[in-house]
């Protein structure tokens, strides 16, 4: 189950194995790297290349959900400090190989639901929202923290929000450590507010943040910036970072993109209307791959009709109306007086007025409008306390994670399979083991009579390698399964 939860987290929040990870501890170079000036804020992390600060989960999952066309080209980017340059060879991963073992040997592979968001663009249209809350009963974990992950995503791109810095994950006077300074690897940071293209685009995967449009800016300070301002195909903050592949910058109006592929239908692709005025900016996004139809002049007119009185001004409440129809209600400031309830500079999206005609997988006024559940979203939902469902819109499926009873965690696959912890739901043999034995992995039955005499209708029974001559009648009127999660099992022979 924990292994579900975090696979879908993975999913909602990268692309072709990419993430620019957004409240990520371990607060230290190269992770935290911003492109020079350093006053900038800008990240100039790599997207999918460790040695670049980049999320050390992406060789787990390129065993386990096998896209890797990020990786189709070579990064030739030099590792800091160094004269190698982060991944010299195409279709390489630069790792020691292993967490990528660890991985391949394991029993556990995605389930249907979660590996398709990996690989199915087509499937890849989805708004999440996930919401910590302080735990103050916790003093010593370092969880009292209020901030969000956002993410919206559409088959051409993903536009990921750069969330708000936490404190120490440990705190600093648990290790009697007298300057805190001394931990601020530990702490939560907020990164930049971006928007990355699919793989095929920009001539092969974008490496590194230094491709990736970016708002907003790098803090490691609480308190200091909140980059809250997504929405679908939306993006806004307080400061813009504008790559090689975005020409010019007008001092105030409208940047036009067109990235549309021009000949075969099924190619990414997107139009871009990126908005600026002094120091803020907000960008659309449009994607052509879903929506063929619409020229890029059309979509050019259609944004100055729908925005006619669009400014961006500090700490004022703007209003921006997407192509699918979608009325954002936003607001970016800088340098405000803290008040208590927001930081001193950042970027929100106040409230979403949903279209009728929009797309169904936009039309989620709980993650839009409601942020203060766990999870809310197309893909996960916290429906109950303790309670979790992954859902896949293009499949229709969903599988729930319930953790009501701490003593009895619940797993319903997408197929309706239940398989819950406890109450012999799950008993462990090891015809070796010469100790106590009640069935669970620490004091595991020896035989495979005693097992499924124990196990409860609808169980499994796993095996730890080893053989035995027992012969035995199996089932007994009660369903269950047999599971050698790593092999090596020899049953009924000398």
């Amino acid at each position: 189950m924990v292994l579900d939860y975090i696979s879908a987290h993975i999913a909602v929040s990268s692309s072709d194995l990419r993430r620019m990870v957004p409240f990520r501890r371990r607060n230290e170079f190269p992770n935290n790297r911003t492109l020079d000036p350093p006053s900038t804020g800008f990240m100039n992390v790599g997207l999918s290349d460790s040695a670049l600060g980049a999320d050390p989960m992406v060789e787990n999952f390129a065993i386990q959900a096998g896209n890797m066309r990020a990786f189709e080209k070579p990064n030739y980017t030099l590792i800091p400090g160094d004269i190698n340059p982060a991944r010299p060879r195409p279709w390489a991963i630069a790792s020691n190989g292993r967490a990528m073992t660890m991985e391949a040997v394991s029993n556990y592979r995605l389930p249907h639901s979660i590996n398709d968001l990996f690989v199915n663009d087509r499937h890849r249209r989805f708004f999440q929202r996930l919401h910590r809350v302080p735990h103050y009963e916790e003093v010593a974990s370092g969880r009292n923290c209020d901030n969000m992950e956002i993410y919206a995503s559409s088959p051409s791109y993903l536009i990921t929000a750069g969330g708000s810095p936490a404190p120490w994950a440990v705190f600093p006077h648990i290790a009697e450590v007298v300057e805190p300074g001394g931990q601020d690897d530990q702490l939560g940071v907020a990164v930049t507010t971006s928007f990355m293209p699919t793989t095929q685009l920009l001539g092969g995967a974008a490496q590194n943040a230094s491709e990736l449009i970016q708002f907003s800016t790098f803090s490691q300070a609480v308190g200091a910036v909140e980059n809250y301002g997504v929405a679908p195909d939306f993006a806004c903050g307080q400061k813009v970072y504008l790559p090689n592949w975005v020409p010019g910058r007008p001092d105030r109006g409208f940047i036009f993109i067109d990235r549309r592929y021009h000949g075969r239908g099924d190619i990414p692709g997107f139009y871009l209307a990126i908005y600026l005025e002094g120091d803020f900016g907000c960008m659309e996004a449009f994607d052509t791959w879903l929506h063929p139809e619409l020229g890029f002049e059309e979509f050019k007119s259609s944004v100055v009709r729908r925005n006619p009185d669009l400014h961006l001004r500090n700490n004022v409440e703007a209003i921006y109306t997407t192509q699918n129809g979608n009325k954002l209600h936003f607001i970016i400031w800088s340098e405000v007086d803290g008040d208590g309830d927001r930081a001193t500079s950042g970027a929100r999206i106040l409230n979403i007025e949903y279209s009728e005609d929009g797309d169904r997988n936009d039309t989620l006024i709980d993650a839009g409008n409601d942020t203060n559940p766990f999870l809310s979203g197309t893909v996960m939902k916290s429906t109950a306390d303790a309670v979790v469902e992954i859902t896949n819109p293009g499949l229709n499926t969903k599988l729930t994670l319930d953790m009501r009873d701490l003593w009895h965690p619940t797993r319903i696959s997408e197929t309706g399979e239940v398989e819950k912890a406890g109450s012999n739901h799950e008993v462990w043999v090891d015809f070796d083991w010469s100790g106590p034995s009640e069935g669970d992995f620490y004091r595991p039955f020896t035989t495979i009579a005693a097992a499924t005499a124990a196990v409860a209708d609808g169980g499994v029974i796993k095996i730890v390698p080893g053989h035995t001559p027992e012969r035995t009648t199996i089932g007994g009127g009660k369903r269950m399964k047999l599971v050698a999660p790593i092999g090596g099992v020899i049953i009924g022979i000398q």
